[in-house]
């Protein structure tokens, strides 16, 4: 059965077409007699990052397994980095949670008889050693079957031979017309505009046209200023620095930004890559530097699952900007995110000298004997951000951290051995991994009427939630992984301003309080992998709530007839369920854009009034259910884009599918009781641009296919009734079929 496995929705960039065929043809992903390794490699910031996402978006459907281990470089820096890559390899392979491969400690080797028959596709993304190559991958690939890829991307140069099994490519850069093209793009500069011609002159000409993310930080320090102002900054640059020196360019273009997205792009390179957007948000939200809050693009960008992400270069750069604020003395540095450094520095107990420090990051990786007191941090009035990971301190706290906003503080002990810890201005508190209960004593130590985050994430020992009085302007509660969790504090339904919750994979976790319903903000609600056994009809009050999240909740049987008042409601994933119906309330849903009921087996059918949401439904989801007939209605979902069936019991294709005009995507893999032929109205759908059929029992391909103009994935593998193919609509299309089907069909 297909699974969503993008990566992430991602642009496509200037020159990349080419190139992303390129690769396309060294991975011959046709060929299932060989495993192949591709190493794609090139300056940093050339965009290999964007090519493999581009070509793993392509394939990998066509795998059983599949895995994107992203920032290789910056992980494996990381204590127990390299772990958590290996680890994170497995659980994506067999498509199971991280607790579940605990034991990949016991090695590769053990895996072996899982692997054996599986066909994989793994990226490894920017490995910089190949002791790590070694380390994550060794000879465990000959381990998988036959047919499957890795592909590596890496700025080293020394890789290895090629070989029948390896192959290399090297990611070329823009030419003069694609680098004005992708300047004039980022820069929001018309076509017509004489202000860009100057990207083509001397030493500029030849330096933007090297490297994709040069290109557009430089867009991005051009944008809103004038040509005159431009003009003046370039000839500086190029009159002080030789041609290559992208990294000196690009530190003075850093300077050159206003000072509080500089502030902003100094946090996230030193301590807040990888994490939710809209956590980080609640750092900066009312600094008075910022006229308004925005991630400093595209110096950083949003990701997958809201996560902030930099690219590794900007990343080094940011912490070089910060060390060049002292190179004798970090204590004069504004952000110390190197363990020893800090450590080191606070243990000097400066009296003087440290006043500029605004983050201190320690992590100690293990429970310490080192204990930390007042007096280390006295000298540093000034931290918002503090992390104290597995760290011990004992002392009187008051009046030390009169500024500090967020603290990570994971590992943290159960019992404390300080007082007057008081943090009246903290709004982020992150006790992930930690050992608190619901009488942890620090629920009375700190101050909490300012804080919006509270992060509990994989607290096994909470059993029971503390009450929720004392932080009354919450906005975001997380809960995840807390496994022992049975209970959550009536006082919850105090926090008027949430509008985060979520409980994913609090797996003992079987009722809702009904106070639920009290949290008139909240706009997202996840209890994914929870034992829910119902919903308090009380959600019915929840007129902000835009997502609602249940997935694997196995206990799950009926939604309540209040659903229907969910009138924000854009997102409602019901998969793995035991649900057996859908509500006829859910047609006054008229802004739900995605509804996923995804192997909820005991679903017979979607009932008619789903039609009535035909304005707003932009994705179904009902693979694996119990579904085996649409409703005439259907035909009324205009704005649907993605219509995911597969391995289902249709016995034909939707009635009316040439009427859902908007239409891009359909999946009906291993539709084994698909009778007759895909009819010949599905030549209306212009917009269609993936059709997958694998393993179907579909008999025969309409001529009427020509007519699909944007047509470049159709997938008919294993379809073992179609005998022959009519004419496609251009050479653009991938073709996946059989080669028997292939060359009856191929010149």
């Amino acid at each position: 059965m297909e699974e969503k496995r993008q990566v992430a929705t991602i642009e496509k960039g200037v020159g990349t077409d080419d190139q992303v065929n390129h690769i396309m043809s060294l991975m011959d992903t046709n060929d299932k007699g060989k495993r192949i390794v591709v190493f794609v490699h090139g300056e940093g910031g050339i965009g290999k990052t964007t090519l493999a996402k581009l070509v793993y978006n392509q394939v990998c459907c066509e795998f059983d397994g599949c895995s994107f281990l992203a920032d290789i470089g910056e992980t494996t820096q990381v204590f127990g980095g390299l772990q958590l890559l290996r680890t994170k390899l497995i659980s994506d392979v067999l498509k199971r949670e991280l607790e579940d491969v605990a034991f990949v400690n016991r090695g590769i080797e053990f895996f072996r008889d899982l692997f054996c028959n599986m066909r994989v596709l793994i990226i490894l993304d920017d490995v910089e050693n190949v002791f790590h190559l070694q380390k994550l991958i060794g000879d465990f690939f000959d381990c998988f079957a036959s047919g499957s890829r890795i592909l590596v991307t890496t700025r080293n140069s020394v890789i290895p031979e090629e070989s029948p099994q390896i192959r290399t490519y090297h990611v070329s850069w823009l030419d003069n017309d694609q680098a004005l093209q992708l300047f004039r793009q980022h820069a929001s500069i018309p076509t017509s505009s004489s202000h860009s011609n100057f990207v083509l002159s001397h030493h500029a000409r030849n330096t933007m046209a090297g490297l994709p993310l040069f290109i557009e930080v430089m867009a991005a320090v051009f944008h809103g200023k004038t040509w005159m102002e431009w003009n003046k900054l370039q000839r500086h640059w190029w009159s002080q620095y030789s041609l290559w020196d992208f990294q000196r360019i690009l530190k003075e273009a850093c300077l050159e930004i206003n000072y509080g997205k500089k502030q902003i792009f100094l946090d996230i390179a030193c301590f807040t890559t990888g994490v939710d957007s809209r956590v980080a948000f609640y750092l900066w939200y009312d600094f008075s530097f910022l006229p308004s809050i925005e991630i400093p693009t595209p110096l950083a960008k949003i990701g997958e699952n809201n996560q902030i992400w930099m690219h590794s270069m900007l990343r080094r750069l940011g912490r070089e900007i910060v060390r060049g604020e002292s190179l004798a003395d970090p204590g004069r540095r504004s952000r110390l995110f190197n363990h020893e450094i800090a450590l080191h520095t606070i243990k000097q107990k400066k009296v003087k000298g440290t006043e500029k420090v605004e983050a201190l990051c320690l992590n100690f990786h293990q429970r310490t004997s080192d204990k930390l007191t007042p007096e280390d941090f006295k000298s540093m009035p000034n931290l918002r951000f503090l992390q104290l990971d597995h760290a011990v301190i004992a002392g009187d706290f008051a009046n030390v951290f009169p500024n500090l906003r967020w603290l990570r503080w994971r590992g943290c002990p159960r019992h404390l051995q300080v007082t007057n810890f008081h943090l009246g201005n903290l709004t982020i508190l992150d006790l992930s991994w930690s050992e608190v209960t619901k009488d942890w004593e620090g629920w009375d130590q700190f101050k909490m009427q300012n804080l919006r985050v509270l992060d509990l994430t994989g607290c096994t020992d909470l059993l029971v939630t503390p009450k929720f009085s004392s932080c009354q302007n919450l906005a975001m509660l997380i809960l995840e992984r807390c496994s022992q969790l049975v209970k959550i504090d009536n006082s919850i339904g105090d926090l008027k301003c949430l509008v985060s919750l979520n409980l994913k994979f609090c797996t003992e976790l079987s009722m809702l309080p009904v106070e639920v319903g009290h949290l008139t903000a909240l706009k997202e609600l996840l209890m994914d992998g929870t034992s829910v056994q119902e919903i308090p009809i009380s959600i019915g009050h929840l007129k902000q709530l835009e997502t609602l999240s249940a997935s694997n909740c196995f206990s799950l049987s009926q939604l309540p007839r209040t659903i229907c008042h969910l009138t924000s409601i854009s997102l409602l994933s019901l998969d793995g369920s035991r649900i057996t119906a859908l509500p006829d309330s859910v047609g006054e849903l008229v802004r739900l854009k995605h509804l996923s009921l995804r192997d909820c087996r005991r679903i017979r059918k979607l009932p008619n009034s789903i039609g009535n949401i035909g304005r707003s439904l932009v994705e179904l989801d009902v693979s694996g259910s119990g579904i085996s007939k649409f409703p005439d209605s259907l035909k009324k979902l205009q704005k649907l884009k993605v219509l995911r069936m597969d391995s289902c019991f249709f016995s034909e294709f939707p009635p009316g599918i040439g009427e859902l005009t908007s239409l891009e995507e359909i999946y009906a893999s291993w539709c084994r009781s698909l009778e007759g032929g895909v009819p010949s109205e599905i030549g209306k759908l212009q917009n269609l641009r993936i059709l997958r059929l694998r393993h179907s029992t579909i008999s025969s391909i309409p001529a009427e296919i020509h007519q699909l103009s944007n047509l470049r994935t159709l997938d008919l593998l294993h379809c073992d009734m179609i005998k022959e193919l009519p004419t496609l609509p251009s050479s653009k299309t991938i073709l996946y079929v059989d080669d028997e089907l292939k060359s009856s069909h191929l010149p």
